[in-house]
């Protein structure tokens, strides 16, 4: 860093004055957007700490153009060469007072996107004061962005790496308004802007003795509100009671009908924003109201009541459907039946089609039979409890199939795995079993035919039947000896069995 003599420097950028507002015939109050920090396109840069630094310098600091008329825009700093009447060439300016930068000013930075959609931190002065006098205050009111030359004193600075002129402290010295094709002034053309020049003085004083004259009191409805998007204050004015009817009146509607509450310090602009949003929901709830009459009748036609009668025409009964509710699928009802002996009142629903163009119902399943109770609060918590309950279980059930499912074809393929499985594993028990017999029942025709049949019984049954075909040709007896009988006992002896049981 180093300690040089001022440098004035001109530092080209587009401005807007927002929140323009009416102080009196004379005046009128607005945001600046002054430029934004750290790098600009003439090579300088300049801290947002520098700029904050030197907030004391802008006060009293004036806003100066030239308005052109017959273009209808400002020009550039228009420091002319004129000859006086001694012939001597002066230097003098044309531009005039447009505002001022009161002591009452305060300041905010905010993060702004350019064409590019590039974001800047820009920095902006609340509450500058314009001086409506000037011809060309309508332009600046009309045109959202206007060129501007921020005068500035470099007191101290330093050249970078990338050859910026840096600064690291300054002093504000003017804010000029310059047209859209001109390029600011450098250094020693821009100390002019404001200098030297009897016509400037006049008009400054001007200017500055009217503003002596603005009443303070006036200024009292002049507050600054925090915003959560910026860095500081942002401009606001208080509204007055006029204001306020003249705007509800715009948006064809009064104090009671609004949901919020104006409050001191919203602004202008804030009150329409809310304004706009509430008569667009309202239009939304309207536009509801009325869709919601049209189902209700149309469902009250479509519900229509049925009386029977006999064949003398004489009332038998009747029956009445009146709208309780609907939903977008079912209307409910209560349904009232009459008859001379009987009376019966029950609850229920239809199912139903709306037709928007026609505005018409139509009523396309029969009658479902419904349950209404009535319950304590207790009660209609237990039951709200236990849905939930149900909706969760059933919830982390489908979750669970989720996660634990196995795809159609890998249970097809674990199937006849299975299958094959089970197969092999009964084909070897079988020849296990078989070839415990193989040996002793090779020529048994059943064995052989049980074989042939095996898959109709278990192992269990099939090793049995073995054992049993086994066992009956092991143990079969054939009839090879006789039992002679002695033809010639006497048979007529009275002794019991022929007297072979007394031994003679």
């Amino acid at each position: 860093m180093r300690t040089i003599d001022k440098k004035r420097i001109s530092i080209k950028c587009s401005t807007s004055f927002e929140n323009i507002t009416d102080l009196n015939s004379n005046f009128a109050l607005a945001s600046m957007k002054v430029a934004y920090v750290g790098q600009n396109r003439n090579l300088s840069d300049i801290p947002k700490e520098v700029i904050e630094d030197a907030i004391p310098s802008m006060y009293n600091c004036p806003i100066v153009g030239r308005y052109i008329r017959d273009v209808d825009d400002f020009g550039g700093h228009d420091c002319e060469l004129i000859t006086d009447k001694d012939n001597q060439i002066k230097l003098i300016n044309a531009t005039t007072p447009f505002g001022v930068v009161p002591e009452s000013a305060t300041y905010h930075f905010e993060k702004i996107a350019d064409d590019n959609n590039v974001i800047h931190d820009y920095f902006i002065i609340d509450k500058v004061i314009l001086w409506k006098r000037q011809e060309g205050f309508d332009c600046i009111k009309s045109n959202k962005n206007i060129g501007q030359s921020m005068e500035v004193d470099f007191l101290k600075y330093h050249v970078d790496d990338n050859n910026y002129l840096a600064a690291d402290e300054i002093e504000f010295a003017a804010f000029c308004l310059l047209g859209k094709d001109v390029e600011p002034c450098f250094e020693g053309a821009s100390v002019q802007v404001f200098a030297n020049s009897n016509d400037y003085q006049k008009q400054f004083i001007l200017m500055c003795n009217e503003l002596k004259q603005f009443s303070q009191e006036q200024l009292k409805n002049v507050s600054i509100a925090s915003n959560g998007n910026k860095e500081g204050g942002n401009l606001t004015v208080k509204l007055t009671q006029e204001q306020i009817t003249s705007i509800l009146n715009e948006f064809n509607l009064k104090l009671n009908q609004l949901d919020f509450e104006i409050t001191d310090d919203m602004t202008e602009k804030d009150l329409k924003t809310k304004l706009s949003k509430f008569s667009s929901t309202q239009a939304r709830i309207n536009k509801f109201v009325a869709t919601y009459n049209e189902k209700r009748r149309a469902l009250d036609n479509a519900c229509e009541p049925s009386i029977e009668r006999d064949a003398n025409g004489d009332f038998v009964s009747s029956t009445y459907y009146w709208v309780c509710d609907f939903d977008d699928k079912h209307v409910y009802v209560e349904k009232s039946f009459y008859s001379d002996n009987n009376d019966e009142t029950t609850y229920g629903r239809f199912a139903y089609t709306f037709d928007d163009s026609t505005k018409t119902a139509t009523l396309t399943s029969d009658f479902e039979l419904m349950i209404r109770k009535w319950l304590t609060v207790e009660e209609n918590n237990q039951i709200e409890k236990a849905r939930e309950t149900l909706d969760s279980i059933q919830s982390d059930f489908e979750q669970y199939k989720k996660d634990y499912s196995t795809a159609n074809a890998d249970v097809d393929k674990l199937k006849e795995f299975k299958e094959k499985t089970l197969e092999s594993q009964r084909s070897e028990s079988e020849k296990a079993i078989f070839s415990q017999f193989d040996e002793q029942l090779k020529d048994n025709k059943d064995f052989a035919a049980l074989k042939l049949d095996s898959s109709k019984y278990s192992v269990s049954e099939l090793e049995d039947k073995c054992f049993a075909l086994c066992g009956r040709q092991q143990f079969s007896i054939k009839p090879s000896n006789r039992v002679l009988i002695n033809k010639n006992i006497n048979t007529d002896t009275d002794e019991p069995y022929g007297g072979i049981c007394s031994g003679k």
